[in-house]
């Protein structure tokens, strides 16, 4: 015969895991709205970069051909390959 555990016993368990799962998912939940907070931040600090690069861009292009010897670096540098283009990072709702 087989050894039934109680159900009072197993109940508690399974409520006592229950807890802990939710006490981590609460942590994980908060942990990704200060993660998206900061992306946020990011994602701004980064459009402000490149609007003072689209501003600077002109300026660069008269000085640069000095620093850069090849026209393929030159042409590289100045037409800002897709390649080079920050993904965007979905928000979370």
């Amino acid at each position: 015969m087989v050894d039934v555990p109680e159900t009072t016993n197993s109940r508690s368990s399974i409520e006592a895991r229950l807890e802990i799962i939710e006490d981590n998912l609460q942590r994980l939940l908060t942990l990704m709205e200060t993660n998206s907070t900061s992306c946020n931040k990011m994602d701004s600090h980064i459009d402000f970069v490149e609007s003072i690069y689209q501003r600077l861009r002109y300026p660069f292009t008269q000085f640069l051909p000095l620093f850069v010897k090849t026209k393929k670096t030159t042409e590289f540098l100045l037409n800002k390959p897709e390649c080079h283009a920050r993904p965007r990072v979905p928000q979370l709702r």
